[in-house]
């Protein structure tokens, strides 16, 4: 509660510029969420990870496709590069998904593949978040 405090003070002086970036956003986020809201085979926490995943994919898709925005990292440049930006969307559903299938078959930990999973998460929705602000505020 304190972060959420204390994170709403600078959030609070930017100024959103793109309102349709955000309902690109959405509009693309959106078939993700029904996917995932009806694939019942997998398990909740294994969904919600991927989900937060595919925001910060889909952010990233809308933000190279529609605005003109840049890709930070190497690999995913080059898989954009040769195909194109909704390549990104399925790579990264891919590894995603790879990873967690090998966190679930490998590990007999429960609570640590709890916590392998939460990083990943917390990976995505922390990239997901800046890119979503970077858009809409247009910074970047």
């Amino acid at each position: 509660l304190i972060g959420v405090i204390l994170a709403s003070v600078p959030l609070s002086f930017l100024e959103i510029k793109n309102f349709y970036g955000i309902l690109l956003s959405i509009f693309f986020y959106i078939p993700w969420l029904l996917i995932f809201y009806f694939l019942k085979k997998w398990s909740l926490e294994n969904r919600l990870v991927t989900l937060i995943q595919m925001f910060d994919a889909t952010i990233t898709f809308t933000s190279i496709q529609f605005f003109g925005f840049g890709e930070q990292h190497i690999v995913p440049t080059i898989l954009i590069s040769i195909f194109s930006p909704v390549s990104f969307l399925f790579a990264k559903l891919f590894v995603v998904a790879l990873i967690l299938i090998l966190i679930d078959k490998l590990s007999e930990e429960k609570e640590f593949n709890k916590f392998l999973k939460l990083c990943i998460g917390i990976l995505g929705g922390a990239t997901g978040t800046r890119d979503f602000i970077a858009l809409a505020t247009l910074i970047g």
